[in-house]
């Protein structure tokens, strides 16, 4: 080695801004010891054990998976898709699952371990969080208000009565934390007493102030209520129905205006409840409300969800695809219902998923057939459901008629009007699937569809496509059955790593670091920071040194954890698993560990050369340009 690079010291190993790096890592591991991350992911994806239970499979979430590609290993405590390459430990699942940054994700796992989370760890605003938290309060205890009135007020026995007749009985109460809110304009006001302010309650939409009086007043009043839940069943929101007896003018469902918790197009009734049956089927159905939902469940259909009184989005239908790969919507057989059929399809025929549509015999919803008919007569009609794309060439083929030219025309014009409008699918196989049966359903050949289809995309604005409809990456190589891989050398995914080869040197010296990090003595004689020219990639080597200053083993796992940017966490576990690929532990072994005499596995020797030349490469680029940069270059590439 370069006497140079042994003599040389290592510089400014201090966090930088924003590395995301907490000294205190103890509680970090704490919270990952106590999570399972195959009890974990099984909350959200079916898993079947292999090879004797060391590793489980399951499809994949995070693209259109149809073969389980997902791996989750419990020795490791991680988990890896070998088509998309996402991979992670607990934590990246929450945040990938979630859409929350790495705080979040260990106060959700922490929680969930029944853990108490120091103050430290809390989102660093921490005003905002306390709001939140005191929302959440607030909403927590006004449903449990409602829940204990409905079960034991003398004034709740209308609603007793009416949910009783509608086939919702008390066991259905206790499920949905069902209640309800009697005819006293101040009741809720009343019972908040000390606990809760008038502002907190109105920040939770409980309340609302005259306009013309300035008194305070309860904002559902005389209504069943409907606590409406995010995914992790915390109340954010209600919904309120009014009784059969309320005045004819009075508006029948009631919904809390939207609110920083609460999002009517993102989040969807009961999904707290049904994902475990959604998982398990792979299907979601989803229904208009809340007593739909309900009555659904009663009657075995677990996997439901409501919307709560709009129609369903593209926020919808991501939350659903976490989960499942068919999702099939139930509509009303009115006139109402057919016309809510048919503007769902353009928007989610590009979606990856299994989009069908069960349009109801008329004048009947949900619960009206299943209990006219039974489980399982509903059952037959969702098996039987109608492919999205199917249901709208059904009812535009009603609509015009194909036994004369021009109606065959007028279907044809409003089919391909509906793929124009949906631009993720664009060349994609569906789109060409779906031309297919055109053509051949109207007689009319493909070719002309395509170009027709083509001069009508130009007369529709560019749109952001509505489903993705990006090629998965390509599978590494595994071994059939196993989740081991052979992928080919020097793979990058993460759009942080170029594909050069100073990246590739830098990655290579962290491969080292991460499989065998008691050499990091070493390499800071050699190596700082400064030298890095990857910015992330300098955060990783940073954090590294941070928790060996700590006192901590900068044991790959722990890099992890020491990292909270989702990019930097991302780059760790690429680097962890291409270090796997290449075998770094078993090349290192070409000499022992380290000693007085310094002997250094030739691999680490070379990365330091390598780093060491291309210091003085660019301290002598002033005077090679020109003359000799290309030799140069050559050599350094040779070299690496």
């Amino acid at each position: 080695m370069c006497a140079a690079a042994l003599r040389r010291l290592t510089k400014g190993t201090d966090a930088v801004s924003g590395s995301g790096f907490s000294a205190d890592i103890h509680f970090k591991e704490t919270v990952r010891a106590r999570t399972d991350i195959v009890e974990l992911i099984r909350e959200s994806v079916a898993l079947q054990p292999r090879r004797g239970g060391r590793e489980f499979a399951g499809l994949c979430p995070f693209h259109d998976d149809h073969n389980p590609s997902l791996f989750v290993y419990p020795d490791r405590q991680t988990y890896r898709c070998w088509v998309c390459d996402e991979g992670g430990d607990c934590f990246s699942w929450v945040m990938k699952t979630e859409g929350v940054g790495f705080r979040e994700a260990l106060i959700q796992l922490a929680e969930r371990a029944g853990l108490q989370v120091p103050r430290t760890f809390r989102p660093l605003s921490g005003g905002d969080a306390n709001r939140l938290n005191r929302l959440r309060e607030v909403l927590a205890w006004a449903a449990s208000q409602f829940h204990q009135c409905l079960l034991h007020a003398e004034a709740a026995q209308p609603a007793r009565a009416y949910l009783n007749d509608r086939g919702i009985g008390p066991e259905l109460w206790e499920r949905f934390r069902l209640g309800f809110h009697p005819n006293d304009w101040r009741w809720l006001l009343k019972r908040a007493g000390g606990l809760y302010s008038t502002d907190e309650l109105q920040a939770a939409q409980l309340v609302r102030r005259s306009d013309r009086t300035g008194d305070w007043y309860d904002f559902f009043v005389d209504r069943v209520m409907f606590p409406i839940c995010d995914t992790r069943g915390r109340v954010v929101a209600f919904g309120g129905r009014v009784l059969p007896t309320a005045p004819a003018d009075s508006a029948k469902y009631w919904n809390s205006p939207e609110s920083v918790l609460f999002s009517k197009s993102r989040l969807l009734y009961g999904l707290h409840l049904a994902r475990k049956a959604i998982t398990a089927s792979r299907t979601a159905v989803v229904v208009e409300g809340y007593t739909d939902c309900i009555l659904l469940h009663a009657a075995g259909f677990e996997n439901c969800v409501g919307t709560l009184g709009t129609a369903l989005t593209d926020a919808h239908v991501s939350t659903l695809k976490r989960f499942a790969d068919r999702v099939v919507l139930v509509f009303d057989g009115d006139a109402a219902g057919r016309a809510a059929a048919e503007r769902t399809v353009p928007r989610f025929l590009a979606q990856n998923v299994d989009l069908r549509i069960l349009l109801l015999p008329e004048d009947k919803d949900p619960a009206d057939f299943v209990r006219d008919n039974g489980a399982d007569a509903f059952r037959g009609l969702l098996d039987r459901a109608t492919e999205a794309w199917e249901f709208k060439l059904q009812a535009e083929m009603a609509r015009f008629g194909t036994d004369s030219i021009h109606g065959r025309e007028q279907v044809i014009n409003a089919m391909l009007s509906t793929l124009a409008q949906s631009p993720g699918l664009r060349d994609s196989p569906r789109e060409t699937l779906i031309l297919q049966e055109v053509s051949r359903r109207l007689q009319v050949p493909e070719t002309t569809l395509v170009a027709q289809l083509a001069r009508l995309r130009h007369s529709f604005p560019a749109a952001r496509p509505t489903g993705p409809n990006r090629r998965p990456a390509e599978s590494s190589p595994a071994a059939a059955g196993s989740g081991t891989v052979a992928a080919e050398r020097g793979r990058i995914a993460s759009a942080a790593i170029r594909d050069t080869r100073e990246d590739r040197l830098e990655c290579q010296l962290l491969e080292i670091l991460l499989t065998a990090p008691e050499w990091l003595p070493q390499v800071r004689t050699a190596v700082g920071p400064d030298d890095f020219q990857n910015a992330a990639l300098r955060d990783v080597f940073i954090a590294c040194c941070d928790l060996a200053d700590e006192g901590h083993d900068p044991t790959a796992e722990r890099v992890l954890l020491a990292v909270e940017r989702a990019e930097l966490r991302r780059i760790v576990f690429e680097i962890q698993g291409r270090a796997e690929i290449e075998r770094i532990g078993e090349l290192l072994e070409a000499a022992d560990g380290p000693t007085s005499g310094e002997r250094y596995p030739r691999l680490l020797r070379d990365v330091l050369e390598a780093f060491e030349l291309r210091r003085e490469l660019q301290q002598l680029e002033p005077h090679l340009r020109g003359v000799g940069a290309s030799s140069a270059s050559l050599d350094e590439e040779e070299l690496l």
